[in-house]
């Protein structure tokens, strides 16, 4: 899939009002999944996905990430963005789903395995 289905998603939901931050909400949510997975999970998440989202642009920008829960990672987008919790749930599961599409049914399960039980919620649910 490419990179314009992730932001064009985004763009698509009524409380993002356009592509920039379209753009940055896809980078953000995909950043903060792949800084909470072990190292080795991350690179293989990340090499599945899209340019522009590669491993050291998504981890780079979410240090601190790799200890949130999901309730604590709602609250970073939805602080971030001015949005409320439920609205960052359905943009990271709107996000979320179509990384599960890229990474495939093996490599998704795989990297849900190394999230914390209530993240995986968010794969397939979009």
């Amino acid at each position: 899939m490419e990179y314009r289905n992730y932001v064009d998603h985004a763009a698509a939901l009524k409380f993002i009002d356009d592509g920039d931050l379209a753009d940055a909400l896809v980078k953000a949510t995909l950043g903060l999944v792949v800084s909470r997975l072990p190292e080795r999970a991350a690179v293989e998440m990340a090499a599945a996905l899209p340019q522009p989202l590669d491993y050291e642009r998504l981890r780079g920008h979410q240090a601190g990430a790799d200890e949130l829960s999901l309730d604590e990672m709602l609250g970073v987008l939805a602080d971030q963005f001015a949005i409320s919790t439920e609205q960052a749930r359905e943009a990271a599961a709107g996000i979320l789903g179509l990384a599960h599409e890229d990474l495939g049914p093996r490599r998704s399960e795989q990297v849900q395995r190394q999230l914390p039980g209530d993240w995986s919620q968010l794969f397939g649910a979009g």
